[in-house]
Parts: structure tokens; C-alpha cells; sequence
């Protein structure tokens, strides 16, 4: 499993992308950092590694927080990096960093929603090697 990690001054936001590998390796990582007992947050709901990464599915986000700022980290898991799941998983990661900073997702905040999107693609693929520029055949 390789580990793609980026930061997001703007929003304080320290970000680990989780290349390959499966769900419980994503488990035994968590646990090597944060304990046996590390409770993480998918979505609206908290609860340990084992009861919240579920074996049925390709790709996660979720995050780890002690408090805002304090050894915090959003991530994002794939076991194969296709375009489409990167674009799925990036949009929950964008969605959970800007909801956890207060930016409620409404037509004032669009634009924030979009920004955000366009700066992980962005940041991901150049990690990737894939530079920023589309060959249009």
C-alpha cells in the first residue's frame, strides 16, 4: 500500500491518500498509529477500525481526530486507482473537510465545494506523476 500524503493550509488539513492494498491493511495501519481502540469517522458516524471499515468495498474516506488541528488526518483508501473511484472518494474527502471546518454545503458555498475539488485532483495527480495538463486525442 503506498501512502500519498498532502496538506491543505487553507483549511488546516492534513490529508493521506492509501494507494492499493485491502481493507485490513487500511486496519493495521490505523491501529499502528492511533491504538487498538482508534476511533475513526466515515461519514457522520464514529466508531472503532474494526466496526467501521467494512471488508465490502473498494474505496473509503474517512478521518481520525483527536481535536481540529491536533493530530488530525482525513483519508482517502483505494484498492486500485481508477479515475472514477479517485473522482468518488475525492468528492466525500472534500465534502468531510469543508463540512468539519464549518463550510456547510449550500449555493453560497459552491464555489468552495469546487475549489476544493479541483485543488485535490490537482495535488493527487501531480503526486501521481500525472501532471496537470489533458492530451486530447
Amino acid at each position: 500500500m503506498k501512502e500519498i500524503k498532502i496538506r491543505n493550509d487553507q483549511y488546516d488539513a492534513e490529508i493521506s491518500y492509501l494507494i492499493g492494498g485491502t481493507i485490513p491493511d487500511v486496519r493495521a495501519l490505523m491501529k499502528r498509529r492511533y491504538g487498538e481502540k482508534a476511533q475513526i469517522r466515515s461519514g457522520q458516524d464514529t466508531d472503532t477500525v474494526d466496526e467501521t471499515l467494512e471488508d465490502d468495498t473498494d474505496g473509503y474516506q474517512f478521518a481520525y481526530h483527536a481535536t481540529q488541528g491536533e493530530n488530525e488526518r482525513f483519508y482517502v483508501w483505494v484498492a486500485e486507482p481508477t479515475h472514477e473511484l479517485l473522482a468518488h472518494e475525492s468528492s466525500h474527502l472534500g465534502y468531510d473537510i469543508l463540512n468539519h471546518r464549518g463550510v456547510k454545503h449550500c449555493d453560497e458555498s459552491e464555489e468552495a465545494y469546487a475549489y476544493m475539488q479541483g485543488w485535490l485532483h490537482k495535488k493527487l495527480y501531480e503526486r501521481l506523476g500525472l501532471g496537470r495538463a489533458i492530451k486530447i486525442k
